[in-house]
């Protein structure tokens, strides 16, 4: 078991990928062919309650590959559907098993430079639950952001992994269709484009 704090408590191996972050991979045969897929209606529903339960502009559930997150729903991104992988917070929030929170990205050393945070969106406050397949591959996030700073001791956060968990009912049959890592690594490397 890698040891991530006392909260931890998900046993996942450790890679290294290009972008120099570390992702969960599986311990055995992956899944699904999440990667790559368009916006989908059905996530719409978890994004829509969240921005509103939490008040937030702002609610994503985004996917990842080696290069990019892309964003199967989202509230309040406009027209932006992907950011590079090197500045999302998603890519920090794999490595947890549990809710990671800033509650003030600019006061946070791992944001307070990001392009996200200094530009738009202006993001201020993150919080994002792991979307982990039932084979431990972390497929991405949903998340709420704030262009200010919040307290999460007021905002009861647990209801957030509730939704994670709401969305992954959704995603796990999307996942079973195929192997995820296949998938990354045909739209990685093999130059898919989106």
């Amino acid at each position: 078991m890698t040891n991530r704090g006392p909260a931890a408590t998900t046993d996942f191996h450790v890679d290294t990928i290009a972008t120099g972050q570390r992702r969960r991979t599986p311990g055995g045969a992956a899944h699904p062919a999440v990667a790559g897929t368009p916006p989908d209606q059905r996530f719409n529903q978890f994004v829509e309650f969240a921005a509103r339960e939490y008040q937030v502009p702002i609610a994503l559930i985004t996917l990842l590959d080696a290069d990019r997150q892309w964003f199967k729903a989202s509230v309040g991104m406009g027209g932006t559907c992907q950011t590079s992988r090197d500045i999302s917070f998603c890519g920090h929030t794999i490595l947890r098993s549990e809710v990671m929170v800033v509650p003030d990205a600019k006061a946070d050393p791992r944001f307070h430079d990001n392009p996200l945070v200094d530009g738009p969106p202006h993001i201020r406050f993150h919080a994002g639950a792991p979307l982990i397949l039932s084979t431990g591959y972390a497929l991405g996030s949903l998340c709420i952001i704030d262009t200010r700073p919040r307290d999460p001791a007021t905002l009861g956060l647990s209801m957030l992994a509730m939704l994670r968990h709401l969305a992954m009912r959704q995603l796990e049959p999307l996942a079973a269709a195929g192997d995820v890592e296949a998938a990354l690594a045909r739209r990685v490397y093999a130059g898919s484009a989106s």
